[in-house]
């Protein structure tokens, strides 16, 4: 990639730049700081005080390589910092105050609180908000495919969506079923999903115990859930049938899928908001989507 995109122009980053990194995904730090390193800043990371097995393995990595001589200059240049109250905290407000560009990674309100601390006027903030994201599938072409076919699109939608335990911005909370509505091919879908977590998926218990609370807690705050389906208890499937449109608000979490059915891929105009980031599907042209993205 180095030899592929060398050139000999001489480039500058902005210079410092401070990090504010999500707890939600352990590993967002790293690529956080790999992109402000690569573009030529030195890098203040507020990594989350969040403790993780992922973290733990990053930093001794990133301890062995600052010990070595040829990178004491990207050691002396980059920090990596933690602390629990980000919004609040003396030094939030001092790193923001001396930074050339603030890279904030958080909830909407987070990212509101952080954009109220003042910095250097020529300081530029690059935001990554709350965003979410949805699945759609044209039942018309499933059906056509065979059980094992299925579950090779069903092994697709499990790394979406739990490869992150459904908390990274790409992962699907969503499913929009588009095409003539097939009871028993949507059920072969979701028991293809279900093998294939029962095989490569371990739930920990804080997960069961979460996934459980959201599922009483949609029983008894929303009145728009119609049926409640359960594969052991690797999936909830819940039927959507509520009267408001955009869903941006309605998320799953450990195996929690939401799920309505469409007659054609127009009529999902009415479910996206600006908030939508990824729409991963099946069974659909390229040009089609294309299309319908256009003309939204």
């Amino acid at each position: 990639m180095k030899l592929k995109n060398f050139d000999d122009e001489n480039r500058l980053g902005r210079g410092v730049i401070f990090h504010i990194c999500p707890s939600n995904i352990p590993t967002n730090f790293i690529y956080s700081f790999i992109f402000g390193l690569l573009s030529g800043n030195s890098n203040i990371v507020k990594m989350p005080s969040k403790r993780s097995k992922q973290k733990e393995i990053i930093l001794k990595v990133i301890d062995i390589l600052f010990k070595k001589k040829k990178y004491s200059l990207i050691k002396n240049n980059n920090y990596f910092i933690e602390y629990d109250n980000i919004v609040n905290d003396a030094l939030t407000h001092k790193i923001s105050s001396i930074c050339d560009g603030r890279v904030v990674w958080g909830s909407d309100k987070t990212v509101n609180d952080i954009k109220k601390i003042w910095s250097p006027e020529r300081s530029v903030d690059v935001i990554f908000s709350d965003r979410y994201s949805l699945s759609v599938i044209n039942l018309n072409q499933l059906k056509k495919l065979k059980f094992e076919n299925i579950k090779m699109v069903a092994n697709k939608f499990y790394y979406d969506a739990y490869s992150m335990n459904q908390q990274g911005c790409n992962s699907p909370h969503f499913l929009f079923w588009v095409g003539n509505k097939n009871k028993k091919t949507q059920n072969d879908f979701w028991e293809a999903l279900s093998i294939i977590i029962e095989k490569k998926y371990e739930f920990k218990e804080i997960q069961i115990v979460d996934k459980y609370s959201k599922l009483i807690e949609n029983i008894l705050d929303r009145n728009d859930i119609r049926n409640i389906e359960r594969k052991k208890n690797n999936i909830y499937i819940l039927d959507y049938k509520g009267q408001k449109k955009v869903i941006e608000d309605i998320r799953g979490v450990n195996g929690i899928f939401y799920q309505t059915n469409l007659n054609n891929l127009s009529q999902l105009k009415k479910f996206i908001s600006k908030k939508c980031q990824t729409m991963s599907y099946y069974g659909f042209k390229k040009t089609e989507l294309q299309n319908f993205v256009y003309k939204k």
